[in-house]
């Protein structure tokens, strides 16, 4: 008991927001995180998630305030369910996406008695004086975080078809689908318009993402690949936080 409130007293949060891009190899998960208020989108490809957690949320803090499961596919929600065994999660907002994947139906089985909402556009959590929104339901989920400095848009593994759909401005973008050459078109970065750009990659993966396609379209901007980068952090000066879960009307 000495040990554990030694820890507590010696653990300082910081004031401000922080949107840390993990590494978890090839797949996608990103933490925001307000001292013990916490989004997580995505949860990679496998248990690695959980090393991840444990380096950025308080040891004793077991509880995740919000979810996100852009859709099924392995290498973004394989990692779910061991989240989902480790910690408490208050909300989980989840894709339409249909695809028959074992681990991803397991996943929703295990979550039945969640406060569970299919995504769709007008969402939204406030945290930390931001406030994250769902832009794009159905079988992909596209999210926003608007932020009193910089906001974040996460791309998950939209193409060209869903960039098209996406009306808003960026400073940092989440390229979609870890650089794949049908994704990040020069049209929605003219439109996005972002100052950085974040690639969730693994090292010499095996489908060759980032594509050189997408590395010539993307060479004059601010290009940030966890890959080389490790996991990728943000921190953002935040006003008095709001903390209420609010669905679409």
């Amino acid at each position: 008991m000495v040990a554990v409130l030694v820890g507590i007293a010696n653990f300082e949060f910081s004031n401000n927001l922080e949107v840390i891009f993990l590494d978890v190899g090839q797949g996608d998960a990103i933490l925001i995180q307000y001292k013990e208020q916490q989004i997580l989108i995505d949860a990679g490809p496998n248990d690695r998630i959980l090393q991840k957690l444990g380096e950025y949320m308080p040891f004793w803090d077991r509880k995740i305030d919000l979810v996100v499961s852009t859709h099924s596919d392995a290498d973004h929600s394989r990692g779910l369910a061991y989240v989902l065994d480790r910690y408490q999660i208050s909300n989980l907002i989840y894709s339409q996406d249909n695809k028959e994947t074992k681990t991803y139906n397991q996943f929703l089985e295990l979550s039945q008695n969640l406060n569970r909402i299919r995504g769709e556009p007008g969402q939204y959590i406030a945290i930390g004086g931001a406030v994250f929104k769902i832009l794009q339901g159905g079988n992909m989920l596209i999210s926003e975080l608007e932020t009193p400095g910089d906001d974040f848009l996460f791309m998950a593994d939209a193409g060209f078809d869903l960039e098209r759909e996406i009306n808003a401005q960026s400073e940092v973008l989440k390229a979609g689908h870890h650089g794949s050459k049908n994704s990040t078109s020069l049209e929605f970065l003219q439109k996005i318009n972002p100052r950085d750009i974040v690639i969730s990659v693994g090292c010499h993966n095996r489908y060759g993402h980032p594509s050189p396609e997408v590395l010539e379209r993307i060479k004059n901007f601010n290009v940030k690949t966890t890959c080389e980068a490790g996991d990728i952090k943000y921190h953002v000066a935040s006003p008095k936080n709001r903390n209420k879960f609010l669905r679409a009307q």
